[in-house]
């Protein structure tokens, strides 16, 4: 930088910035800390996924606890065993009835695949497959393509 008077203008100190060995081990310390801390919730992720969804669970079957508790049952551990008995009666119901119409749209879905001209020449709704060479299964039309590539590679050698 060229300053008044075509002089050059002094350079502003160079700042140093210095750091305690208490404060870096300070910061190392906590980057392992966090890394150790991630490290066992992956681990244990499942369990955790497990303990939240019982949170949420007991989150919301408290009201209808609560209200036996205040008609009749006094005992909560009674309550509770009624809610959980009902809820888990509930999905099964549920279940009951919404499984068969699914077994039905699928056998149906399945049976106009079939009378499909693009399923043509396939037994039932899987391709008929050989193994080849390498040990793959591979659908028998890429088999018998294969095989006349080679006849006329063949053909052309000889």
């Amino acid at each position: 930088m060229i300053g008044p008077g075509g002089n050059a203008a002094p350079m502003p100190p160079e700042r140093i910035v210095a750091f305690r060995p208490r404060t870096i081990l300070t910061a190392a310390a906590l980057i392992v800390g966090v890394a150790i801390v991630l490290w066992v919730v992956w681990v244990s992720r499942r369990v955790l996924v497990w303990a939240l969804v019982s949170v949420f669970l007991a989150l919301a079957l408290n009201p209808a606890v609560e209200a036996l508790q205040l008609r009749g049952l006094r005992q909560r551990a009674a309550a509770a065993a009624v809610v959980y008995l009902l809820a888990i009666a509930t999905i099964a119901g549920i279940g009951a009835l919404i499984v068969p119409q699914v077994n039905d749209l699928v056998d149906a879905a399945l049976g106009s695949y079939e009378t499909s001209p693009r399923a043509a020449g396939r037994s039932g709704s899987s391709r008929p497959s050989t193994t080849s060479s390498s040990g793959c299964r591979t659908p028998s039309r890429v088999t018998a393509a294969r095989a006349g590539w080679r006849e006329e590679r063949a053909q052309r050698s000889t």
